[in-house]
């Protein structure tokens, strides 16, 4: 039996894919074209965006341990009949078969367990309901790193590079081939 390509359908999102690589070609022959007006163009288009308030709204735990504890056969079944409607949709790619099938073993066995023992259940329940502060890694990458010089000082290589980055995702997109 040969090896097949992986081919993915033709989708209902694939126009805004050709849209932002029109416009990401246009802005990247700007770069390889004139270095001045895409100078003009990155000046217009650099401006910094704090996220700090949108996250500060987000990072906030949700307590939703007690409403699964204390309904664990419930949540079982809701486990288990997800697993089996994902099942039923999965992928003929056989690149999406080990992993559905993986994360589907992992949800039965949760269910079945939930099912079977809530004492159990609940001792996995806590353990994985650990609540992970993330300020300190979103703090470190919140913070503005200004490369608009050495971009505008190098903007027909960046044009270059950006302009072949946007072909060829351009022909795998058309090709339908990842």
């Amino acid at each position: 039996m040969s090896e097949q390509l992986l081919v993915v359908p033709v989708a209902t999102w694939q126009w805004v894919a050709w849209i932002g690589l029109s416009i990401v070609g246009c802005i990247s022959s700007v770069a390889l074209l004139s270095p001045r007006w895409f100078a003009a163009l990155a000046t217009l288009g650099g401006k910094w965006i704090d996220t700090s308030p949108f996250f500060k709204k987000l990072d906030k735990p949700i307590n939703i341990d007690d409403l699964v504890l204390r309904r664990c056969r419930p949540f079982g079944i809701l486990l288990l009949v997800g697993a089996a409607i994902t099942l039923a949709f999965v992928p003929s790619a056989p690149i999406w078969r080990s992993t559905v099938w993986i994360t589907e073993a992992i949800v039965v066995v949760v269910g079945l367990l939930a099912l079977a023992s809530p004492r159990q259940f609940t001792r996995l329940a806590k353990l994985g309901g650990v609540w992970v502060d993330t300020n300190q890694v979103i703090e470190r990458g919140d913070k503005l790193i200004n490369i608009d010089d050495f971009v505008v000082r190098h903007s027909r290589a960046f044009g270059f590079c950006i302009l072949i980055a946007t072909v060829a995702t351009g022909y795998f997109l058309e090709s339908r081939v990842f």
